[in-house]
């Protein structure tokens, strides 16, 4: 009965720290998103220079998508490497106290992060396009 107990809770503290965890998610996202058409909203005048002497949007969309990957993928790749040092920290630390940990996250962890990877391309691409259509 007392590891039943205690199993409920460690599920309860971990799903109560994975809603925390998409919630922060959603908001990086959101910030990410509001970044992006502030820096197009920005650039308004230029981007409507570019556009007279003839640049087409998609063009445009493309510039701005190769100038904005590498902000997703260091920012993807910053958040893989704290990541993976957590899990080998608590993975070193576990075999003082006699536990067996991977060193390694498991397949979910890297689904996720190709998930995340994919919904904020997705999402820095509608950002562009919505930009450059209000620009």
């Amino acid at each position: 009965m007392r590891w039943s107990r205690l199993r409920g809770v460690v599920n309860s503290v971990a799903l109560v720290t994975g809603v925390f965890a998409l919630l922060l998610l959603g908001m990086s996202m959101l910030v990410f998103v509001l970044f992006i058409e502030l820096s197009i909203a920005t650039a308004k005048p230029s981007v409507q220079l570019l556009r007279e002497i003839g640049y087409s949007p998609r063009m445009l969309s493309r510039f701005l998508i190769w100038r904005f990957l590498p902000l997703v993928g260091a920012a993807i790749g910053l958040a893989v490497v704290f990541a993976l040092s957590v899990q080998l920290a608590a993975s070193f630390l576990g075999k003082n106290a006699a536990l067996r940990l991977q060193m390694l996250p498991g397949w979910p962890f890297w689904l996720c992060v190709l998930l995340v990877g994919g919904v904020l391309s997705v999402q820095m691409r509608a950002a562009i396009a919505r930009a450059l259509r209000k620009a």
